[in-house]
């Protein structure tokens, strides 16, 4: 393929690129934002959970893991929106590190 040829069709792509995203925008004017279509302005702080808990993996010291949990409620039929955080910090066991 000739380096013309290829300037062009990088040209074409770059246009083709610049018109989808302007366009973008006037379409969801048109039909209302994501996140209205997705229902998102209808969540509400529905449940709250805390966990505490002992990990053990293997080489690795026993440690202690602290979770905490939020449901926001249904996005849609089946679909809810959860966040999930765990943290655990250890060091692995001596014996498994090599010097």
């Amino acid at each position: 393929m000739s380096r013309a040829r290829t300037d062009l069709r990088i040209a074409l792509a770059s246009v083709s690129l610049v018109a989808t995203v302007l366009a973008t925008p006037l379409a969801a004017q048109v039909q209302g934002s994501w996140l209205e279509r997705l229902g998102i302005d209808k969540l509400r702080f529905t449940a709250l959970g805390a966990q505490v808990g002992r990990v053990s993996p293997y080489g690795i010291e026993p440690t202690t893991s602290w979770s905490l949990q939020a449901d926001y409620g249904e996005l849609s039929p089946a679909w809810r929106v959860y966040f999930h955080a765990t943290y655990w910090g250890s060091r692995f066991r001596d014996r498994n590190v090599r010097a």
